[in-house]
């Protein structure tokens, strides 16, 4: 802190106060009339700067959400695949209503704001799911960085989420129920590409874009295991690799498409005529007729493949924790979509809980005295047509 003494030729007294900056330069503060006030807001400045460094104050900063939020999703195209989609939901949703704010005006109430306006535009759940999750990721960033006290996203109350939730349940999500379905389908594929390509989705659980890309170089058959580091984009959707086995089922289908073509490099399903890899409609397409050849209700790609294979893994009784591990999962809590499909949901410890006993004695007296009389009732019955039979008889 520096208090600066100056002396006018009218003999006013004015005393400047300045603080030190980032770059150690003086920064001007304010001016007081006296010593005394211009040592009140020298403490009022030293107090303030002890706040920010302890983490209990945030600095003020004069530029806008826009100044700020640019620089940053564009910092993001290098590193994240779907870097594009994000700057445009910034341009197109976030800007029209945040642009102008500072930092320390983007408040709760702010957000539910952009949420009504999306909401006005006509914009779906999924839109407006992906800028929340995308403003949360940029607030949390300048929460880190000391510029804002607070997430404000995280602070959303569970009535506000709702209007952003998904409509469907993925625990509805249908798949391949037996694994007798799965082989009539697989058995249906009439080429032998596309058979292979569907086996490798749902019996290692690839995505589509990770299937197309799949090199060669990326298959152990010896180790019995897939490397899975590209995707269209040439970035897998969580942007790190992963470890998938290859099960005894899978192994002789990838040593079979191995062995015919002859190769060790390059895509592992190249394409067909045009294009850098198949396109993901020649499958569907595919699926369609195989799905109507083999009598299974339809399906799309991904439940016929993805989601079957984590469906049957978690009852086959196998931990989710690995399942979330061969997916590629952000965390554990997408995977948990899968549990209530466990065999071991429940322990024989949990169904003994809340263990009361019900019965009354008196009812249990009433409920013999009943049983005890129907069975007279059925000896009584069986005694009377005894005579009758004798009686016709003789």
């Amino acid at each position: 802190m520096t208090m600066r003494r100056h002396v006018a030729q009218t003999g006013l007294v004015t005393y400047f106060v300045y603080v030190t900056g980032a770059d150690h330069r003086p920064v001007y503060v304010g001016k007081t009339r006296t010593k005394e006030d211009a040592r009140t807001l020298e403490r009022r400045e030293q107090d303030k700067h002890w706040q920010i460094r302890n983490g209990l104050a945030v600095p003020d900063s004069k530029k806008s959400f826009e100044e700020i939020a640019l620089p940053w999703v564009e910092e993001r195209l290098k590193t994240h695949s779907r870097g594009k989609d994000d700057k445009w939901r910034l341009k197109k949703h976030l800007l029209p209503v945040l642009g102008k704010l500072s930092l320390r005006e983007i408040t709760v109430a702010t957000v539910k704001d952009l949420l009504r306006h999306m909401r006005e535009k006509s914009a779906g759940k999924t839109t407006m799911r992906a800028c929340i999750r995308l403003l949360g990721r940029f607030l949390t960033e300048q929460t880190d960085a000391g510029l804002i006290a607070f997430n404000p996203v995280s602070r959303l109350d569970r009535h506000t989420r709702r209007l952003f939730k998904p409509d469907h349940d993925p625990r509805e999500t249908p798949f391949l129920r037996t694994k007798e379905d799965i082989r009539r389908v697989y058995l249906s594929f009439h080429e032998e590409a596309i058979r292979t390509i569907f086996a490798v989705g749902v019996l290692a659980g690839l995505r589509t874009g990770e299937l197309l890309a799949l090199r060669l170089e990326d298959v152990s058959l010896t180790g019995r295991r897939i490397l899975v580091q590209r995707s269209f984009e040439k970035r897998t959707k969580d942007e790190e690799p992963r470890i998938v086995p290859i099960n005894n089922t899978l192994l002789p289908v990838l040593e079979a498409w191995v062995r015919k073509y002859d190769r060790t490099e390059g895509l592992m399903f190249p394409p067909r005529g045009h294009g850098q890899f198949i396109r993901p409609h020649t499958l569907r397409g595919a699926l369609e007729t195989a799905l109507a050849d083999s009598g299974v209700p339809p399906l799309t790609w991904y439940q016929a493949t993805r989601h079957t294979f984590a469906s049957h893994w978690v009852t086959d009784g196998r931990p989710i924790e690995k399942l979330r591990n061969i997916l590629g999962h952000s965390s554990v809590d997408v995977t948990e979509r899968y549990a209530h499909l466990a065999p071991d949901l429940f322990s024989a410890a949990d169904y003994e809980a809340v263990a009361v006993d019900f019965s009354d004695p008196a009812v249990l007296d009433m409920q013999a005295r009943r049983a005890e009389k129907k069975e007279s009732t059925k000896t009584m019955a069986k005694q009377r047509q005894k005579g009758i039979s004798e009686k016709a008889s003789k």
